[in-house]
């Protein structure tokens, strides 16, 4: 629908516009739209919220395998050849990519650029698909780094070259980076957290021990943070300690995090996106 009618029990708490809402003043109305027939209504709630609180973004997806930020753009996965976006308050198709018989599979995790470009992987091959987002996301290179279930870990660079950084003894779960430090999650029954300096990858030191199988890990500002499939924490590692970040979700996978410490969680099995306030 490009103009539904959408009425505000109360227009001072919030009002609808361009297809989006926005928030006025704290306060609670109920949104109600009538179609051919049809009624919905949704409850909206307007208020602060402290550092650290967590908010349902999205639900009612097919399951999310993975979430990324272009910006304070978001970028969600949801396990079919089509990515979609955020953006401006909604939920908008933003690429896909070709899948191949006889599985067909999806995508699953992503991975930006700063630049916009994206990197997906697919679940029916073994390979990923880089998009240029100055070619409007059609295939192309860019700096990637990958790491393999024999734990190896490789940069491809632009012009399709692949230089084995390290082997970290086992299956790379997730990586990530920070500045010049590359870090990993590896391991299948027990977890090791792995870093390595980009100019020295050799150098493979373990940090602490995490107690907990991580799903996926995020770098940023010094500080790492993991998700947990099984018991559904969001941790944090700063100064050799981890700390709980969040609680309370539901089979989260994939972390992404905005430009201003907003930190998103993919949530696979009920097909939603949390979001945890700096």
């Amino acid at each position: 629908m490009d103009s539904p009618d959408v009425l505000l029990d109360d227009g001072n708490v919030a009002h609808y516009r361009g297809g989006v809402v926005h928030a006025k003043c704290d306060g609670t109305t109920t949104l109600r739209l009538h179609h051919d027939g049809l009624f919905c209504s949704a409850t909206l709630e307007v208020s602060a919220h402290p550092s650290g609180s967590v908010s349902q973004v999205l639900t009612g997806l097919p399951p999310v395998a993975g979430v990324a930020c272009i910006g304070d753009e978001l970028v969600i996965s949801t396990r079919r050849s089509a990515l979609y976006s955020v953006k401006d308050g909604k939920y908008v198709l933003l690429t896909s990519v070709p899948l191949q018989p006889p599985t067909f599979g999806g995508t699953d995790t992503i991975a930006t650029a700063p630049n916009g470009d994206l990197a997906v992987r697919v679940t029916d091959r073994s390979g990923v698909f880089v998009l240029r987002a100055d070619h409007q996301y059609s295939r192309s290179r860019l700096n990637l780094l990958v790491g393999t279930n024999t734990g190896a870990i490789w940069q491809i660079n632009d012009d399709g070259d692949q230089t084995k950084l390290t082997d970290v003894g086992g299956h790379v779960v997730a990586l990530t980076a920070d500045d010049e430090t590359v870090y990993a999650a590896v391991g299948t029954t027990s977890r090791r957290l792995l870093r390595f300096p980009m100019a020295t990858p050799q150098q493979l030191e373990d940090l602490v021990d995490p107690g907990t199988l991580p799903t996926d890990i995020l770098a940023a500002d010094g500080v790492l943070f993991l998700t947990n499939f099984q018991d559904g924490r969001v941790l944090a590692l700063r100064d050799s300690t981890l700390h709980e970040v969040a609680t309370g979700l539901s089979n989260p996978t994939s972390l992404a995090r905005t430009s201003d410490g907003t930190l998103y969680v993919a949530q696979l099995e009920p097909g939603a996106v949390a979001r945890i306030l700096p």
